[in-house]
């Protein structure tokens, strides 16, 4: 067997601080050879021929017809192929891959390359993809619960309003990187990736190959390394397969950006009955996402968009209609909320106008809605944990002064308006529905050293939100030693169980559940000499339903909510909205380690701010990227944090470690909502889609003549 040299992975978060932390990109191989992907410049066509520069010695080209096995990359559908098909539906899509030694001379080949195509019409929006018919559709869920005709017979107000989101880019620090081995005749892959089993799947359903991946330092994901991996990796493990030696494939940011996967842009409409003291008796709703080329998790996000789409009101009737649809541009995907965000901010907005409408406060509108323990969920389960959303808003109304702040716009100067708005948030933890049990199964293994020093192996990766610390605390605390004597294995798959993807905000709540219950049984033996092991298994808890077909019942164990207050300046002259400071109050049940909860509520309000107002991301009628690099994409930077104020609801969840629930996508929630609702109250106006940069601010505001309060 030929010798392999050890990768040594260093991933602490003192080996982060002193930047010695080994990061893909980092990693050093003997006979090292990089690739770069030859990419359509097209939206839709078919490719006639390619035509190939002479390659020097040691540089090789790969493409479909290289592939052992499918030309699929498997995630949840086998839609997408690793190499096109002789069809491209995008722009950016991947054709072939050249690795050699050097990247400018790779750079130089992709340039010589010609390849010729004959375009087809591309369909670039969700009006054009429907105007297709079903052969645009990719998948159209209905969820039905309720007597929704007894509902608009009873109402004494109804409203139907249309709400439009749009593209956000995650914008991780580390960018796509993936490094593959081919030795003995198994792969080994090292990678930037959250959904670690599911990447080793995809290769070995490409290539027939057995697959072992190895996770070193993560430089963020937000969702964007939970799906995209899986084909990255494909290419990187083609190119080692040709080569008999280690490949490189590390994407710039401009790459990264024009290939990746993006948050679902989407169009909804509702239609909401109310009877005469303002109660919600019923709602239907009609989503659509724009999915891109390929289906990728798009019927994912749509089930959890329609699952969250009431957000924290209760509505005793509901109908959603839910459809994921083809578009010739890169696949969208999964992005920190995974539907829930684009729900919650119609629902939200919804009802801000229409308590303008009916002159009087949205907060007493939403207050008179808001759910309680015993209340349905929005996908017709049960809310089984207590609900303290009233104690939760009153304590947000005291420290943010909401009410004295509300009464009036504020001119700070003559070119500047001072204005606050609220909403409301909630999302549930674990993956959708029966996916926990029927999909993930997940599993976790404890190993007592005869040092004994106790050792987590696990698949849930540290992608900067603390979840291996958080998780070793767990442990640490149940067998009752110092957090020193708690090791966190490095994610291999050749020694951890499958845990599941690291998504859904599911580390603590699930993960951990499973940690803590694995502890409990090791602390009895933890005593006796040797070495020996743990192995906890998920078990999904009684009393908690679901339907797969129509997409009803407890669409997650836990709920956590939160209260968001955020005071803005809008520039009268540039159109700028300034968030001045936040307030948010979070029932995530007992915060375990409280500093990270703090950062992983700072980290997702600055995205939501993001989102809401100054991250733009559209497509010239050719469907080509308008945004490529970060000085087109404006994100937040140190200059545009604001000032927070974050407090923790306690209230002990039942299906936790330590009383925990789920807290990662949340923060990012009610950020947008609040925000527009800050800008409708400065105004006076109905606007009611994100984000609010300033070029669409201001061509609305003068179109309508929009005159502050």
């Amino acid at each position: 067997m030929k010798e392999r040299k050890r990768v040594i992975i260093k991933e602490s978060l003192e080996d982060k601080i002193t930047g010695e932390a080994t990061y893909t990109d980092d990693i050093r191989m003997d006979n090292l050879l990089h690739g770069r992907t030859l990419r359509s410049t097209i939206a839709h066509g078919k490719i006639l021929s390619i035509h190939y520069p002479p390659l020097p010695s040691g540089y090789y080209i790969i493409d479909r017809d290289d592939i052992p096995q499918n030309n699929v990359v498997k995630i949840i559908g086998e839609d997408q192929p690793v190499f096109s098909d002789g069809i491209v539906r995008y722009i950016g899509e991947p054709i072939a891959l050249f690795i050699g030694e050097d990247r400018g001379v790779l750079k130089k080949l992709l340039k010589e390359t010609i390849v010729e195509y004959r375009e087809v019409e591309p369909i670039l929006s969700i009006p054009d993809s429907l105007r297709g018919g079903e052969e645009n559709l990719f998948t159209e869920y209905t969820l039905e619960r309720g007597d929704l005709t007894s509902a608009r017979k009873r109402a004494a107000y109804s409203f139907k309003e249309s709400f439009e989101t749009g593209v956000q880019e995650h914008v991780y620090l580390e960018p796509q990187s993936m490094v593959a081995e081919y030795t003995d005749g198994e792969i080994t892959i090292w990678g930037s990736i959250q959904s670690f089993f599911p990447v080793k799947e995809a290769v070995e359903y490409c290539t027939g190959y057995p697959v072992r991946v190895i996770q070193p330092s993560i430089g963020g994901g937000f969702g964007g390394k939970e799906d995209f991996p899986s084909l990255i990796a494909c290419h990187a493990a083609l190119g080692a397969i040709k080569s008999r030696g280690p490949v490189k494939i590390v994407y710039d940011r401009e790459e990264d950006i024009i290939s990746t996967t993006k948050r679902h842009p989407s169009q909804t409409s509702y239609e909401i009955f109310l009877d005469d003291d303002l109660n919600i008796l019923g709602a239907e709703v009609d989503i659509k996402l724009e999915a891109g080329a390929y289906e990728g998790l798009s019927n994912l996000v749509l089930e959890l968009m329609m699952a969250e789409c009431c957000g924290v009101y209760r509505v005793p009737a509901l109908k959603v209609v839910g459809r994921t649809l083809k578009t010739n541009k890169l696949s969208f995907g999964a992005w920190r909320g995974f539907g829930a965000p684009q729900g919650n901010f119609c629902m939200e907005t919804l009802l801000d106008i229409i308590a303008g409408r009916l002159g009087i406060s949205s907060l007493d509108l939403k207050r008179r809605n808001l759910v309680k323990k015993g209340d349905p969920t929005t996908a017709g389960g049960t809310y089984k944990e207590d609900v303290f959303l009233e104690e939760m808003l009153e304590e947000a109304l005291k420290r943010s002064s909401y009410y004295d702040k509300s009464r009036k716009i504020t001119h700070t100067d003559k070119n500047r308006v001072r204005s606050i708005g609220l909403s409301f948030s909630t999302l549930g933890g674990g993956l959708t529905g029966n996916a926990e049990k029927d999909f993930a199964k997940s599993k976790v293994r404890l190993m007592k050293r005869r040092d004994g020093k106790v050792v987590i192996y696990s698949s849930i990766v540290d992608i900067g939100q603390g979840a291996h610390i958080t998780l070793r605390k767990i442990v640490a605390h149940v067998l009752g030693i110092p957090l020193e004597r708690i090791i966190y294995a490095i994610p291999d798959s050749k020694n951890c169980p499958d845990s599941g993807p690291t998504v859904a905000s599911r580390s603590i709540l699930i993960i951990g559940k499973l940690l803590e219950r694995a502890a409990e049984k090791l602390r009895e033996k933890l005593p006796l000499p040797g070495e020996f092991e743990v192995v906890e298994e998920y078990r999904h808890p009684a009393g908690y339903r679901w339907e797969d077909e129509k997409h009803l019942g407890d669409a997650t164990i836990s709920h956590s909510f939160a209260v968001n207050v955020i005071e803005v300046e809008i520039d009268l002259i540039s159109y700028r909205i300034y968030p001045i400071k936040y307030w948010g109050v979070y029932d995530i049940g007992t915060p375990i380690d409280p500093k990270i909860a703090l950062g992983q509520v700072q980290g997702g309000v600055v995205q939501g701010a993001g989102y809401s107002h100054m991250e733009v991301m559209k497509f010239d009628d050719k469907g080509a990227l308008l945004q490529k690099n970060l000085t087109d994409y404006l994100i937040p930077t140190s200059k545009d944090i604001f000032p927070m104020e974050v407090s923790f609801f306690e209230n002990r969840g039942e299906h936790g470690p330590m009383g925990a629930k789920a807290l990662g996508e949340l923060p990012f929630i009610g950020v947008a909502p609040a925000i527009l609702a800050a800008v409708n109250r400065a105004f006076n106006c109905e606007i009611k889609r994100v984000p609010l940069n300033p070029e669409f601010l201001m061509e609305v505001l003068d179109e309508d003549k929009v005159q502050v309060k």
